[in-house]
């Protein structure tokens, strides 16, 4: 059962197309359905992730995390996801991702496109802090502007990070 759920994880294959080698795909997604809801999934992943920042000579809390959000268009179906939403109003869902220092992923959620970078940042960074002491710093992007004054961030800094994009310019041109 493990190898065909990380099979789909690894390929993004959806769970009818899942090959023969592996069990009935009903039978696969019934049992990852009980280990979500046990909470053993979660836990799994928390292990495995502490397990290679030891590997990799890093602490065990980590003093830094980022959060941040993308929204993807969907062929999901339900309620949620044909709201549209985000700047450019598309139907779909919006992932929102906190990862550690080394870019493995502590925390995640999915929610309708609609919701804004702040919402979902703010839905999902409370627990996520309250489980993983030592953070000394969130980075976020601009979508997250006002996330201090959203949450109480105790003695966690939040650093704000704003790409400026290169935008070509015609003035270096020259005639022969």
């Amino acid at each position: 059962m493990l190898e065909a759920i990380l099979h789909l994880a690894r390929t993004g294959t959806m769970w009818r197309d899942l090959p023969a080698r592996f069990p009935p795909w009903p039978a696969v997604w019934q049992q990852m359905a009980r280990w979500e809801a046990r909470g053993d999934w979660a836990k799994d992943m928390s292990l495995l992730r502490v397990e290679v920042r030891i590997l990799r000579g890093h602490p065990v809390n980590t003093p830094l995390l980022m959060v941040d959000a993308q929204t993807a268009r969907g062929g999901r179906f339900g309620p949620t996801f044909h709201e549209r939403g985000g700047r450019a109003r598309v139907c779909g869902a919006k992932r929102t991702i906190v990862a550690d220092d080394l870019g493995l992923v502590v925390d995640a959620r999915v929610d309708s496109a609609r919701l804004h970078d702040l919402t979902a940042a703010r839905l999902l960074l409370p627990a996520v802090l309250a489980r993983h002491h030592g953070v000394k710093k969130l980075v976020a992007d601009r979508g997250c502007r006002g996330l201090d004054q959203k949450i109480a961030l105790g003695a966690v800094s939040l650093e704000i990070m704003v790409t400026h994009r290169h935008r070509p310019s015609s003035a270096h041109c020259s005639r022969a």
